[in-house]
This record gives structure tokens, C-alpha cells and sequence, in this order.
């Protein structure tokens, strides 16, 4: 079984796969390995992606985000909306959970439209994100849920939102 880190490194690393160059990274390394032709710099570049990494960046979101914003709410609007709206995935997905205990007082509103702003990301931590939200939510609001996942999300994202709705 593949864990999720190594499914995100391959898809992540493989959506930058070059062809023509990884030929002749192969040759240089006597054809003992595949390559994906991915240079160096950009190959740093999104390693740090991936270890900017997801278990800390939910903690941090559902319980340091989600009880600072509850405290200051009027953070909420102009920090979320930038960062979903921003290049920084990891702070894209801070926004989408950062809600996820707060069961009745979740700004349903906000959240659908957090989620229909980054809908389209082919990105997977933002797809799971999105499901994870939902299915959060699902738990408080299962009709407003089931009814939202019926506009276009990701099937990721749908399969995550309803997998305990049945």
C-alpha cells in the first residue's frame, strides 16, 4: 500500500515530468534508472511543496487558525480569501479547514465559497481538503452538504465530502 506522501511526491513530481530531457539524464547515469527529466532547481523547488507538510499545516488550521479566527473574526474574510486565493497551497488548505470544528457556527456561506474558489485545483491536497471540509460539515449539515457537491467538484473531493452520508 502507497502512503499518501509517496502518492503526492509521484503526482506532483510527475506533473513536471520533461521527456526530453529525462533521456539524457538516463544515459548520463548509465541507464540505471528511470528518470522523470525534472532539472535540479525545479526539482527543489517542489520538494519544498512537499515538505511544507500536511500534518502540521492541519493542526495548525483546525485548532490554531480555527480558535484565532474565533477570537478575531474579522481576520477571517481578507486572510482566507487571499490565501485561497494565492499560490501557496498549504496556506489554500489552512483556509478550507480551518473551520472544521466548528460544527454549527461554520460559516456555510464562506465555506462553499472557499471551496468554489479552488474547486478547479488539479492540486490533491487541496481536493482532499475540500472533501475533508465537507464531510466535516456533512456531520452538522448533511442536506446543505449533499445539495453543495452536486456543483463541480473534483471526484476526489465528492467521494471524501460524502463518505459517510452514504
Amino acid at each position: 500500500m502507497t502512503c499518501a506522501f509517496t502518492t503526492a511526491a509521484v503526482r506532483l513530481l510527475a506533473s513536471h515530468a520533461d521527456a526530453k530531457n529525462a533521456g539524457p539524464m538516463e544515459r548520463y547515469m548509465k541507464n540505471q534508472f528511470p528518470f522523470l527529466g525534472i532539472k535540479a532547481p525545479l526539482r527543489r523547488e517542489l520538494s519544498r511543496q512537499l515538505f511544507s507538510w500536511w500534518d502540521t499545516v492541519d493542526y495548525l488550521a483546525a485548532h490554531t487558525i480555527g480558535a484565532l479566527f474565533s477570537r478575531s473574526p474579522e481576520l477571517i474574510r481578507p486572510n482566507t480569501t487571499a490565501w485561497v486565493k494565492g499560490d501557496n497551497i498549504w496556506l489554500a488548505r489552512t483556509a478550507l479547514l480551518f473551520q472544521l470544528s466548528y460544527k454549527s457556527r461554520t460559516d456555510q456561506e464562506l465555506l462553499f465559497a472557499l471551496i468554489e474558489s479552488c474547486a478547479a485545483s488539479r492540486e490533491f491536497f487541496i481536493a482532499k481538503a475540500i472533501g475533508w471540509a465537507l464531510r466535516e460539515y456533512a456531520k452538522t449539515e448533511p442536506e446543505a452538504v449533499r445539495d453543495f457537491v452536486e456543483t463541480a467538484l473534483a471526484n476526489l473531493s465528492r467521494r471524501e465530502a460524502l463518505k459517510h452520508l452514504g
